[in-house]
């Protein structure tokens, strides 16, 4: 295969690993603790495959890799140390995931649910592929290209799963709408800190 024609398939993985979040993130938005209790296991398995590349390559042949995520299950060190990881970005989450909130419901006057919804979401992204975040990135990309080895079968991949995340997007802008439903955060009870959001809300308008 030409360098050409890999660099391509290469980038489609890329995007395709990209459009997922965005999906991901607007999933979070609509139902946040439903998206993380299963996002949040998904990010500890792809980083801790990652960090045990080495051991799991000796493993298996070169291009399965798609199993690395039941696989890694078995290394017990590796799942741990991935959890350290994800615990310690969780305050590193709060602190992108808390501002969003704050101006989407002072600024942009956002129903304080949806707003505390975006907020969940932005730090769930950010324990799954924030800024310095690569382990889980990497791996899903890995997962990809051992799944859809084919250039045109990952180029059709990736413009399937972009326009999914297009159809996503359309949903999110809903949240913005003058009468929100308001995301579903059962069987958490956040009403104590939607009410102090509305507080908030209603002096800075005076």
């Amino acid at each position: 295969m030409s360098p050409g024609k890999v660099l391509q398939r290469s980038r489609a993985y890329g995007v395709a690993s990209a459009m997922l979040l965005v999906i991901m993130i607007v999933a979070a938005v609509l139902a946040p603790v439903l998206v993380a209790v299963l996002a949040i296991p998904v990010a500890v398995l792809l980083r801790a495959a990652d960090l045990a590349q080495p051991a799991l390559m000796a493993r298996r042949a070169a291009g399965a890799a798609a199993l690395d995520v039941v696989r890694v299950l078995s290394l017990p060190k590796e799942l741990a140390k991935s959890a350290g990881i994800t615990l310690a970005l969780l305050l590193y989450a709060v602190i992108l995931g808390l501002p969003v909130t704050l101006l989407l419901t002072v600024v942009a006057r956002m129903d304080p649910s949806y707003a505390l919804a975006w907020g969940a979401a932005i730090a769930l992204w950010t324990v799954c592929a924030g800024p310095g975040v690569e382990g889980p990135g990497k791996q899903m990309r890995r997962t990809l290209s051992s799944l859809v080895p084919s250039r045109t079968a990952a180029m059709a991949m990736a413009g399937v799963l972009a326009a999914g995340a297009a159809l996503s997007l359309i949903l999110a802008y809903g949240t913005f709408g003058d009468k929100p439903k308001g995301a579903v955060w059962t069987p958490l009870n956040v009403d104590p800190v939607v009410k102090q959001l509305e507080s908030l809300r209603g002096n800075s308008g005076g």
